[in-house]
């Protein structure tokens, strides 16, 4: 862990060595999951842990991204609308309560912010970060459902090597500018 903290944020840390503080209870319960859990076990497999054990192959998590995107999930397209637009503030603020940065939701899903951007240009992707670096989204505007999931899990609220990847992406093969900071605080 020593070796990861430049991956997180200074405020994210900070909470997390903080005995008794929501981080640091919510982080370590069950204690079970502090250590490395097997989670592709039976046993973790039934065990429903709402936001915190959705299971799929990287292609069918992008394949249902692109659903959303298509109409082939049933979404209305006031519903995709409203997914698309950017997101509310929250009444008490962007800085999320328990990673203790600024962050952007809608409709329950991650909306792209200038400290963590995805998607292209218009920012109107959603999608949802997941264990270990594993990340994926539906991008409106280039008409793409995305997922990366890496073999070893990483370290960090973001993975550099998504990042990586997910830049070459739309570098490369959309031929987009990296929507990336040079030196955010939200773990790059």
């Amino acid at each position: 862990m020593m070796m990861h903290l430049r991956d997180y944020p200074t405020s994210t840390l900070l909470a997390m060595m903080k005995p008794g503080s929501p981080v640091r209870r919510s982080l370590s319960n069950p204690p079970e999951l502090v250590v490395d859990t097997a989670f592709n076990t039976d046993e973790m497999l039934r065990v429903e842990i709402p936001a915190g054990n959705g299971i799929g192959e990287p292609r069918a998590v992008a394949a249902a991204y692109d659903a959303a995107l298509t109409g082939k999930l049933g979404i209305t397209a006031g519903t995709l609308e409203a997914l698309v637009q950017p997101a509310r503030a929250p009444s008490g603020g962007t800085v999320d309560e328990m990673l203790r940065t600024p962050i952007s939701f809608s409709l329950g899903y991650l909306k792209p912010t200038p400290d963590a951007p995805f998607g292209s240009a218009a920012n109107s992707a959603f999608g949802t970060p997941g264990n270990g670096g594993s990340f994926g989204f539906a991008d409106p505007d280039t008409g793409i459902g995305y997922c990366y999931a890496p073999n070893r899990l990483g370290f960090g609220l973001l993975d550099r090597r998504e990042i990586a990847l997910r830049d070459a992406l739309y570098r490369d093969v959309l031929g987009e500018r990296s929507q990336r900071p040079g030196n955010g605080d939200f773990g790059h």
